[in-house]
């Protein structure tokens, strides 16, 4: 009984706080989205150690060579965009569609296009990592700030398959597979492996890429 009026408590409050953020971003101006976000984000930070304590680690994977001091800023500038991005959620239900469009980029991918037309080398795969996706190529690989999904979209007109929740790959980079049980490995052309999930092996056999 305790338990389930303690979850009844917790909702009631969740609820309450999608309502309060549905209200604030009704009434705050666009231009003011950033400084009531940081607002927001800062004390979130402050409270949530687990989540900044997560959130330091990937700016050290990220980022090794910035500074406690930088990496401190960059980790409240996470918090910050936190808020910002459920503010903006709120708001949504009122914008339309062109509007979100104009808005909306994708930031990094460019390095990648600029790599295939510099001939620094072709896309093998994509891996997601948190907000981030691991993007590998023939000369190397880079961390972006970018989905998955809006990843596998810009790689076209590359033709591959999603063989996994976290992973892409490119057909013509595709060096070998093997089955592992009711799933199955991918080795790729620059050396990596890559699973895929039981519910994608069927696509490779398929692509004729597994045994029937």
């Amino acid at each position: 009984m305790t338990d389930r009026s303690g979850r009844g408590r917790a909702g009631s409050l969740t609820l309450a706080g999608y309502r309060l953020g549905a209200l604030l971003s009704r009434t705050v101006p666009s231009a003011l989205t950033d400084l009531v976000a940081s607002g927001i984000g800062t004390p979130a930070a402050v409270i949530g150690v687990d989540k900044r304590r997560m959130a330091d680690r990937h700016m050290a994977r990220v980022v090794p060579q910035a500074s406690p001091t930088r990496r401190r800023r960059m980790t409240a500038e996470v918090f910050d965009n936190y808020a910002r991005y459920y503010l903006e959620s709120f708001r949504l239900p009122s914008i339309s569609a062109d509007d979100v469009s104009r808005a909306f980029t994708i930031d990094g991918f460019e390095n990648v296009t600029n790599a295939l037309d510099t001939g620094r080398g072709a896309l093998v795969a994509l891996s997601s990592e948190d907000h981030y996706t691991r993007i590998r190529t023939t000369r190397g690989e880079e961390l972006v700030l970018i989905r998955l999904a809006d990843a596998i979209r810009e790689a076209e007109p590359v033709k591959g398959l999603q063989v996994h929740r976290s992973h892409w790959v490119a057909l013509d980079h595709i060096a070998a597979a093997r089955r592992d049980g009711d799933r199955a490995i991918l080795r790729l052309s620059i050396g990596s492996d890559i699973p895929v999930s039981r519910a994608n092996v069927a696509r490779l056999r398929e692509a004729g890429l597994l045994p029937r």
